[in-house]
């Protein structure tokens, strides 16, 4: 059994054992911010990236569909996708080697935003939908926050609600 955190479910231990025999564990690249696990492990000399999300997660079916549905243009410059079980909420893609931009000095370079912006571009020229209700949720979404606790002061909260109610209702 490949020596990793225990933070994975024993599912999808067995899904690791049985897609990538013999790897070795690298780095927990975790951040611990939310329920994923996310692990760095070699195998068969390859470096590679396992997802795992805890029962809670929502993240891992959507990168799931991204990587099935949407990265396909992008090829070589997202990581591409090995294994994955929906149900056991994990996933194996190819190591794709970099560092964060944040407090990074590309941070401040004009051309990371550049190239970000080229990705996202034949990213989003993939397919266009209209959707009729997107306004009303999201502006749903953001009175649902507004009611509930929030540290937003009274001056700021007040001048966000006049906002919220000046957004468009037709479909986006």
């Amino acid at each position: 059994m490949l020596p990793v955190p225990p933070r994975l479910t024993p599912k999808q231990r067995t899904f690791l054992d049985a897609w990538l025999p013999g790897a070795e564990f690298v780095r927990d690249r975790s951040w611990g911010l939310i329920g994923t696990t996310v692990l760095q492990l070699r195998c068969a000399g390859q470096d590679l990236i396992v997802k795992a999300g805890d029962d809670a997660d929502t993240h891992i079916a959507r990168e799931l569909r991204a990587h099935r549905e949407w990265l396909g243009p992008l090829h070589g410059r997202v990581p591409e996708l090995v294994h994955a079980d929906d149900e056991a909420k994990v996933l194996v893609t190819r190591y794709l080697p970099g560092v964060l931009v944040e407090r990074d000095p590309a941070e401040n370079h004009p051309d990371t935003y550049w190239q970000a912006g080229r990705l996202l571009a034949r990213l989003h020229g993939q397919y266009a939908a209209v959707d009729d209700r997107y306004e009303a949720r999201m502006r749903d979404r953001a009175w649902k926050h507004l009611a509930g606790p929030h540290s937003i002061d009274p001056d700021t909260e007040a001048r966000l609600r006049a906002e919220i109610v000046s957004w468009p209702d037709g479909p986006a």
